[in-house]
């Protein structure tokens, strides 16, 4: 079996109840629902959820596992809700597990495939994540405060020329494992990470009302984020 999984959880510092904002008249935790549904490889969905379940999806194909009350908030790490849900499915082969962010609602079914087929096809790979280049480099742009408060390069050495930076990626919102790689003390950075890189314009994640309205002009531009007839 190949589980696709959603974690959407009620409420958001940076944009109240984003999870349900609507485009097309779809929310986001519909798209997400959507887009699992339409990918050739996923078996089934389930969801991780405590929003109340009148706004959630209209679909036979998906099933809400319910956010116990510890694992709410949004200090709460992702890998320790996944962990739970797939506690539902211990007795139950499961090939791969492919997450799927809700708030990257303009990755398609096709970024979905993609990712989970580069899985499937490497045996090193304890993660694969979609990933789109990153415009900005912390060997040069990207600065931190030290343990005094002085600014320092993030990452070194310096590099003199952009070029001779080694790529950096922002993750694409879809994340595929194994459910052994999913330790009791894991996160999904530790491990041998594979990528499948997808276009920039499809990674934008909402954050704010500034991605808000970014996403909101990109969506419907490609026809591959527009729902299946």
């Amino acid at each position: 079996m190949i589980l696709a999984t959603i974690c959407a959880r009620a409420g958001s510092v940076g944009l109240p109840n984003k999870n349900l904002l609507e485009l097309d008249g779809r929310s986001l935790i519909q798209i997400a629902v959507d887009k699992a549904e339409e990918c050739k490889l996923i078996d089934r969905i389930i969801v991780s959820t405590d929003i109340e379940a009148r706004f959630l999806p209209r679909s036979a194909n998906f099933y809400n596992v319910g956010r116990p009350t510890n694992l709410r908030g949004g200090a709460i790490p992702k890998w320790m809700v996944l962990q739970e849900m797939l506690r539902n499915y211990k007795d139950v082969e499961i090939e791969a597990v492919v997450d799927i962010d809700v708030t990257r609602p303009l990755t398609t079914p096709d970024d979905i495939l993609h990712t989970a087929t580069t899985w499937l096809d490497h045996a090193d790979h304890d993660h694969t994540f979609a990933v789109c280049r990153a415009d900005k480099t912390p060997y040069q742009d990207i600065l931190e405060s030290d343990h005094e408060g002085f600014l320092t390069l993030s990452k070194g050495p310096e590099v003199t020329a952009r070029q001779d930076a080694p790529p950096c990626w922002h993750h694409g919102g879809i994340w595929v494992y194994g459910t052994d790689a999913l330790g009791v003390d894991h996160s999904p950075y530790d491990g041998k990470i594979g990528y499948h890189e997808i276009d920039p314009e499809r990674c934008l994640d909402i954050d704010n009302a500034a991605d808000w309205e970014l996403v909101q002009t990109e969506y419907g531009k490609c026809p591959e984020t527009s729902p299946a007839e």
